[in-house]
């Protein structure tokens, strides 16, 4: 994703969106939001949304209105300020957004997070999945299942409560701990699992906290 400084004011940057992201779009004084989903970009000339279905309306972004997006990504919120360029309804509708000058970051995540490699285990249900946790904090982590054939749809969705057994440096054993799903994503390397944890026991908590403190301090 992009690369942004904590700042009020819009940054010049180089701007890498992801396909398939999330956008909230506000219009308006009143603060309307609509959910859309990312599906194309031209580089320095607009980006392509599908709005959601909205009963008795074609499409509720008129041309040349202007519009305010948000974006989460690793629990940071993204914003820009951007016009609708236009609108088309075949082969599907969709519509385009003047690419941003510039964004605004600002960090919203309440435990430190760090990048990892910790091997996990994964169970819902009747299912034991094999894993590696690849960023974790005491609020969450991310896990990662090579085999894109692991997880079939059915099985996991968002919301489900799931439970990950896995090691931590300074603890023995192997530990539990309960979480729900918030995001899954389909890539090239398998999927990954956005994972919130629910039940952690305070020694758990406190040193998962201590050791992405100090990992988070040693790369500073």
């Amino acid at each position: 994703m992009a690369d942004a400084k904590n700042t009020d004011k819009p940054q010049r940057m180089k701007i890498r969106f992801e396909i398939g992201s999330t956008l909230f779009i506000e219009q308006g004084q009143n603060g309307e939001r609509l959910q859309t989903t990312l599906v194309g970009v031209m580089p320095q000339a607009c980006l392509i949304v599908k709005l959601p279905t909205i009963v008795g309306i074609d499409n509720p972004l008129e041309k040349d209105r202007p519009v305010a997006a948000r974006y989460v990504d690793h629990g940071e919120i993204y914003g820009f300020d951007a016009t609708v360029l236009g609108s088309i309804s075949t082969p599907f509708p969709l519509t385009f957004l003047s690419f941003p000058r510039g964004l605004k970051k600002t960090n919203v995540r309440r435990h430190t997070r760090i990048d990892c490699y910790i091997p996990a285990t994964l169970k819902f249900d009747f299912v034991s999945k094999s894993g590696v946790i690849s960023d974790i904090s005491r609020g969450g982590c991310r896990l990662k299942l090579r085999d894109t054939q692991d997880v079939e749809a059915a099985d996991l969705d968002i919301g489900r409560e799931v439970i990950l057994y896995f090691p931590l440096l300074g603890l023995q054993g192997v530990k539990e701990c309960s979480g729900i799903v918030r995001n899954i994503t389909l890539d090239g390397e398998g999927i990954s699992i956005g994972i919130e944890f629910d039940t952690v026991d305070p020694e758990l908590g406190d040193m998962i906290e201590s050791y992405t403190k100090a990992v988070a301090e040693h790369h500073r």
